[in-house]
C-alpha cells in the first residue's frame, strides 16, 4: 500500500512521517485509513481461503456420500451360496427329474436353485444372487464395474458395486407357445435407483443371462411358478 504526497505526488510506504522526494509531513489521517485498507485486505482475503476451504469440503463429502450410495457397503450384499455334499445331490437331483419330465411338479429352495442356475444355466458368467419373491416376481443382482460419465469417473474407477433388478415373470404367447417372458421393472446401483446414462451399459451386463439357452429351455417348460418362502415349485408342460 503506498500513500501519495500531497505537495509532490510522490507515492510512499506506509511507515514514513515525511515525504521521501520533497521532505513534506505526510498525512497521519492517510497513514491510518493505508494500515487500515491493508488489514480489511488481509482480513478479505483470509474469509475466500475460508470460504473455498469449506466449499471443498461440502464437494468432498458429497462426493463420499454419492459413493457410499453407489457402494452401500452395509445394505448391499450378495450372498455366497455354499451348498452341502447332500443339498448339491437332492438339487441336481431334482433338475435331472425335471428334465426327463418324471413329474409335473419340481421344488428347489432359494439356495438350490441359485446352485442349479450357476451351473447350468450360466457356467461361464459371473455368479448371480437370483432370490423368487412371489410367482411372477424375482430379484436378480450381481456385483458390476459401474462406468459413469467422464468428469466423475476418476473417483470411483474400479467400484463393483451391487445392481439389484427387479423383474416381472410374465406368460405371453410366443410363437403360438405360452412362456415366461422377463421384464425389468426396476433397478438400484447401491443404494441408487437406475442411473438413466447406464441403461445401455447395464442391459448389456444381464442381457447374456436372458439369453442364456439354457435357461431359456428351462423357461420354455415351465407353465407355472409359486414361490412359498424359501421354496420355489416349479410346474412343467407334459
Amino acid at each position: 500500500m503506498l500513500i501519495k504526497c500531497t505537495k509532490c505526488g510522490a507515492e510512499n510506504p506506509v511507515g514514513p512521517l515525511f515525504c521521501k522526494d520533497c521532505g513534506a509531513k505526510i498525512d497521519v489521517k492517510k497513514i491510518d485509513q493505508a494500515i487500515a485498507d491493508v488489514q480489511n485486505s488481509r482480513k478479505s482475503a483470509h474469509k475466500r481461503a475460508v470460504l473455498f476451504r469449506l466449499i471443498g469440503v461440502i464437494i468432498l463429502i458429497f462426493v463420499l456420500i454419492i459413493i457410499y450410495l453407489i457402494l452401500d457397503p452395509i445394505g448391499a450384499k450378495i450372498e455366497n451360496i455354499h451348498l452341502t455334499k447332500e443339498e448339491v445331490k437332492t438339487a441336481v437331483d431334482e433338475y435331472s427329474a425335471m428334465g426327463i419330465g418324471r413329474r409335473e411338479n419340481f421344488t428347489f429352495t432359494q439356495r438350490e436353485f441359485n446352485y442349479i442356475a450357476d451351473r447350468y444355466f450360466f457356467p461361464r458368467m459371473e455368479p448371480l444372487n437370483i432370490r423368487f419373491t412371489s410367482s411372477n416376481t424375482v430379484v436378480v443382482s450381481r456385483r458390476v464395474k459401474l462406468e459413469i460419465h467422464e468428469n466423475v469417473d476418476d473417483y470411483i474407477s474400479g467400484v463393483l458395486p451391487v445392481v439389484v433388478l427387479t423383474c416381472n415373470l410374465q406368460k405371453n404367447e410366443i410363437k403360438g407357445k405360452q412362456q415366461y417372458e422377463i421384464k425389468v421393472l426396476d433397478c438400484d446401483v447401491g443404494k441408487m435407483s437406475y442411473i438413466p446414462s447406464s441403461v445401455s451399459y447395464l442391459d448389456s451386463i444381464f442381457e447374456p443371462y436372458a439369453s442364456s439357452k439354457p435357461f431359456l429351455r428351462f423357461m420354455s417348460k415351465v407353465s407355472d411358478i409359486s414361490v412359498d418362502g424359501e421354496n420355489i415349485t416349479f410346474t412343467i408342460k407334459r
